[in-house]
């Protein structure tokens, strides 16, 4: 009789044990998911808004046209824009390890894309807070000059394309 009334109070310690080591586990995968301080996790538009394990390239995309296009190693495209001529509007989309687009949320804070332009005296990047993965670029002055685009994550970049050429012609 004595076996039997402690033998569920064994299955009672044991269920707490191990639903103990399940949420604890559960929160250490959740805390680990992310690759610094800060909010991770999918957010309200269901985009990611977190840490990326591969970002594998960019689309950048002006008038539903593909100006470039890197993926991996493989490169396509160049970009030529008219001096003085009114802003043209590019488009960022960075991809996956398939060249699937990544889909960032609008909501979130925590992730940025950076342009860097070789020589600013060519042409100048504006950005609009309101549209978060497009930039705009105006030509300043006739040459040629190149420039990367960098997907960031709070301090650290998880995407930097290849230098992509960017030409200013006269009007």
């Amino acid at each position: 009789m004595h076996a039997t009334s402690t033998q569920p109070r064994t299955r009672s310690l044991r269920r707490i044990v191990w639903r103990t080591i399940a949420g604890a586990g559960l929160a250490a995968l959740l805390l680990a998911s992310g690759c610094g301080s800060g909010p991770s996790g999918p957010a309200v538009d269901n985009g990611i808004c977190g840490h990326i394990e591969f970002a594998g390239g960019v689309d950048l995309v002006s008038n539903d046209s593909e100006v470039f296009y890197q993926f991996g190693f493989h490169t396509r495209g160049s970009m030529s824009i008219v001096k003085d001529a009114a802003p043209q509007a590019i488009e960022v989309t960075f991809l996956d390890q398939n060249a699937v687009p990544l889909h960032i949320a609008n909501d979130c804070d925590i992730m940025r894309f950076e342009v860097e332009m070789l020589d600013p005296t060519l042409a100048t990047v504006t950005r609009d807070p309101a549209l978060r993965w497009r930039f705009n670029i105006t030509g300043k002055k006739v040459g040629t000059t190149s420039m990367t685009v960098a997907m960031w994550h709070e301090v650290h970049a998880h995407f930097t394309s290849q230098p992509i050429t960017l030409t200013v012609v006269a009007p």
